[in-house]
């Protein structure tokens, strides 16, 4: 299992609306702080910015949402769901190598053991045929 990379992108494009919301805020608040007026009520200051906080709004409607699809993923999802089997390609490659090299290992192994046995032994035909029976007969 692995993490869900669709979550990913939600959270990131999230975090981009909440610093958009963010820069947002710090306008409206030097903008209200900035000309403010000691007798000014909030509707006042409200209806000045308008358009500030129908955007402040509408960006924290797209978080909710946000909120809401990363809520509808499961957090950790298959390998091959998440990458469609692109990476496991390289996992596959991955696999043969290490495959290959215990190939290799028991070849070298296996010729050490013939020269071993060799010693024991006048026909160096027989040799892989008696290995062969050491190795495939329990006991």
């Amino acid at each position: 299992m692995v993490k869900n990379p669709k979550l990913k992108e939600l959270k990131r494009q999230k975090a981009n609306v909440v610093s958009q919301l963010n820069g947002l805020r710090i306008k409206f608040a030097q903008k209200v702080f900035g000309k403010a007026k000691d007798d000014a009520s909030w509707k006042e200051m409200k209806e000045t910015n308008k358009e500030l906080c129908i955007e402040m709004d509408s960006l924290q409607a797209r978080v909710t949402l946000l909120d809401l699809e990363i809520e509808k993923f499961p957090k950790e999802v298959r390998f091959d769901e998440a990458h469609d089997g692109k990476e496991l390609v390289e996992l596959d490659y991955e696999k043969k190598r290490f495959l290959d090299c215990i190939k290799v290992f028991t070849y070298m192994m296996e010729k050490k053991m013939c020269s071993i046995l060799s010693k024991y032994y006048d026909d160096p035909k027989d040799i892989y045929v008696i290995l062969s029976m050491i190795v495939r007969r329990g006991g």
